[in-house]
């Protein structure tokens, strides 16, 4: 269906969850609303009610209930100019990523920097599309494809082995400034970079790359690409199960944690999960985590508490260190929850 309007789209329909249909984008509610009744046979609905002309947010859902069951209409998070190719993939469809074997499921998808990226639900962090095939497809080399922004983990409360004068080893504290940058897919380009606290330039540093490293639970890695392999295998972990919240630590760690009673938790809880005696909520307003919250101390940083290495990672992947300033980290452990289960 060729759209007739300049303006930048700001609908989508999915036919169906999961499903190989593509999607089909929209300038207008109006356009969507007739889109669904002459190729779907069905209408908008709002909760119960019948709403065609209901105004939809970013990010937000209208179902659509036609023969076939639902469908949705959503609110582009960042909208799509004109003459755009609708997105390849749906959330929930199994795909397959360049170089890596086994398969993956969509988690979320977005328009972002003039192109279609997807979160994959392994964790591992934006991808461009044209790193993405069906599962059934033959793979072919991207010509230009480019994976998002690498992830940075802070190396805040790592040690790396050195000498004293004596030449006796010992484990000296890494400065907090350091970071081990992992881009996706590409496990032998981790390096360790200083971020400038101003700017949020990057600064490749080699006078750490020797190794070998040690992690704050003591746990010891030999080289900047096991570091990064440990830390990027964490973050494709570390989102929890249905009905839980995952415990990020300082060193990396992850560790699902439940409501002691009922399906929320409860101030004491988080108190007591958290070392803390108050509490921060930050609730991410786009991108792939947008559904979900960091509950953190609110005196982490007052505390100097040492600087979360996933959390501040997720943080950067939502709110990319050149398009906002000033730059900044999450501080101590961190609770990863749906927002729901915090009321």
């Amino acid at each position: 269906m060729k759209n007739p309007h300049l303006a930048s789209y700001q609908f989508e329909v999915l036919r169906q969850y999961g499903d190989s249909f593509p999607a089909a984008l929209f300038a207008t509610i109006a356009e969507a609303a007739a889109y669904c009744r002459v190729e779907l046979s069905g209408y908008l609905n709002r909760t119960d009610d019948r709403a065609e002309a209901a105004s939809v947010a970013a990010g937000q859902q209208v179902r659509f209930r036609g023969p076939q069951g639902l469908r949705w209409v959503k609110g582009l998070t960042h909208p799509v100019p004109a003459g755009t190719a609708p997105a390849r993939f749906n959330p929930g469809q199994t795909v397959r990523l360049f170089g890596v074997e086994q398969p993956l499921t969509v988690a979320a998808r977005d328009f972002v920097q003039g192109a279609w990226h997807y979160q994959l639900k392994d964790g591992s962090g934006a991808v461009a599309e044209a790193l993405l095939f069906g599962v059934d497809d033959e793979p072919t080399p991207p010509a230009a494809a480019v994976a998002a922004e690498p992830l940075l983990f802070s190396l805040h409360s790592s040690q790396i082995l050195a000498g004293d004068e004596q030449g006796q080893p010992f484990w000296k504290p890494l400065p907090p400034r350091l970071f081990v940058q992992v881009q996706v897919g590409q496990p032998d380009q981790s390096r360790i970079v200083a971020l400038c606290g101003t700017t949020g330039k990057r600064f490749l540093t080699h006078a750490y790359e020797h190794g070998p490293f040690q992690l704050a639970d003591g746990q010891r890695l030999a080289s900047v690409k096991a570091l990064g392999d440990y830390f990027a295998r964490q973050y494709r972990a570390m989102l929890p199960a249905e009905g839980a919240a995952m415990l990020l630590g300082v060193d990396g760690s992850i560790q699902e944690v439940r409501p002691v009673k009922g399906r929320t938790f409860k101030l004491a809880q988080l108190y007591a999960a958290l070392g803390c005696d108050y509490i921060d909520v930050h609730h991410p307003q786009h991108g792939a985590y947008q559904d979900w919250i960091l509950v953190f101390d609110d005196e982490g940083k007052f505390k100097e508490r040492p600087i979360n290495p996933l959390a501040t990672a997720l943080w950067y992947e939502t709110y990319p260190l050149d398009q906002y300033s000033p730059v900044d980290v999450v501080a101590g452990p961190v609770l990863l929850m749906r927002s729901e289960m915090m009321r």
